[in-house]
């Protein structure tokens, strides 16, 4: 079955004239402006006229959805305007119907739309990313811009209370010390090695002067969706980064567990009382990155 065939299935099945149906099949018809905002009201039609009867779409958030795509499409010139990826125009439509009353997701679904229609971008649009956006809450895509802006990697970090201090170490060991207390810090060390540990918040993502908690959920998601990976066993190198785990160390969000030591938690015969930090990060995936070239 030829892409054409296709197409006319699929824009047989919407509330559409005739006419708007030639148009839009014409290889060499102008796709921007009247079209798009006929293909639009049809699937506004088709689609969200299952929802208003509930209150579910408000009017002026599908006005408001239906302005910035004709923008963007306005903003597309003549010669990179393409009419071969309108199955994908239409898909993205449908998706975008629960989640208009998000102004958020109302711009990435526009920008999702509009570049389905240019020849710069669809052919970087893979059919899953509707379905991809529409399953998004707007802290997904909280997270995804701020990887977009942060060289696509950004320092993650969860505390942790454990049985040992591990602020020792055996370059501060004096070993001109004698046996007794030599063997004291060297045993201090070896509980250091096989210490134990509870966690005590969920991931925490991390900026220079600032973080976000209560996001470990959304990571998740974005993960089990293929579009950021985590580590959460080493941290990043980077000088900024560094910088990020070492003041977060300083917040007094990190410093309230040091309370611990006097109120460490018992837990199998053993005490918890030394806060920790273990620091990761989390990327995104080679698809992540194709998805936000799309919609971001």
């Amino acid at each position: 079955m030829s892409d054409d065939k296709i197409l006319k299935v699929d824009l047989d099945a919407l509330p559409i004239s005739k006419e708007t149906i030639q148009k839009v099949v014409d290889p060499s018809a102008e796709i921007i402006g009247e079209t798009a905002a006929t293909l639009i009201e049809a699937i506004s039609h088709a689609a969200f006229d299952r929802v208003k009867k509930f209150n579910i779409v408000r009017r002026e958030d599908i006005k408001d959805f239906q302005r910035r795509i004709e923008e963007k499409n306005a903003n597309i010139p003549i010669e990179n305007q393409d009419n071969k990826k309108l199955g994908l125009t239409l898909k993205a439509l449908d998706a975008s119907v629960y989640q208009l009353d998000e102004e958020v997701m109302r711009e990435l679904f526009a920008n999702l739309i509009s570049k389905t229609v240019d020849k710069r971008f669809n052919n970087e649009i893979l059919p899953i990313f509707p379905t991809l956006l529409s399953n998004m809450s707007i802290q997904e895509a909280k997270i995804l811009k701020a990887l977009a802006t942060k060289r696509k990697l950004l320092p993650i970090a969860k505390i942790v209370a454990s049985t040992a201090n591990e602020q020792t170490s055996l370059s501060g060991i004096d070993y001109d010390k004698s046996s007794t207390e030599l063997n004291q810090a060297l045993s201090s060390f070896d509980k250091i090695l096989n210490a134990k540990s509870i966690e005590l918040t969920d991931d925490i993502i991390l900026f220079q002067n600032s973080h976000w908690d209560g996001y470990s959920s959304y990571i998740s998601a974005l993960q089990a969706s293929g579009l950021i990976t985590k580590d959460q066993t080493n941290e990043l190198p980077d000088s900024k980064s560094r910088q990020s785990y070492q003041n977060f160390q300083k917040s007094v969000t990190f410093e309230s567990y040091y309370s611990l030591e006097n109120s460490p938690i018992k837990s199998e015969g053993l005490l918890f009382k030394y806060p920790k930090l273990v620091k990761g990060s989390i990327k995104l995936t080679a698809l992540g990155r194709q998805f936000i070239s799309v919609v971001l």
